[in-house]
């Protein structure tokens, strides 16, 4: 497993921008579902 520095990018290529780019650059953004729409995670046997 190989260990990154903080000055360092994820990708090794050096290229590292100054600043984070916006995530949801083109304005789409999907609101999350409501706690009681969520499909269950823990099955049928159920924790």
């Amino acid at each position: 497993m190989k260990i990154i520095m903080p000055e360092e990018d994820d990708y090794s290529d050096g290229d590292i921008p100054e600043i984070d780019t916006e995530p949801y650059e083109d304005g789409f953004y999907v609101e999350p579902l409501p706690e009681s729409e969520r499909p269950r995670r823990d099955g049928p046997g159920g924790n």
